[in-house]
């Protein structure tokens, strides 16, 4: 039998954090009938909170998706442009 180490815990938690954000995310979608504005006048305190987390939270992910994307491309003789543009991504 074979015993769980931390590594797996840190697995299945992340696992878990990463399902419970997909699902936030799909739950402001549908109640709020698309992508929700955090700018309405209808919405309560916590909704505004939840709404312009979400909002930080997507435009992060969109950022590291678009970083991964053009270091990718640093491959062969592009390679040494690969460490300015990590220099410059850190602070952002």
């Amino acid at each position: 039998m074979r015993s769980i180490t931390r590594a797996h815990v840190g697995t299945v938690g992340l696992g878990l954090a990463g399902l419970a954000v997909c699902g936030l995310l799909a739950w402001t979608a549908i109640t709020a009938g698309g992508v929700p504005n955090p700018g309405a006048h209808s919405l309560s305190r916590g909704a505004v909170i939840v709404d312009s987390g979400l909002l930080v939270f997507r435009e992060g992910l969109e950022m590291i998706l678009v970083l991964a994307a053009v270091t990718a491309s640093f491959v062969g003789g592009h390679q040494p442009y690969r460490r300015p543009v990590a220099t410059g991504a850190g602070p952002s």
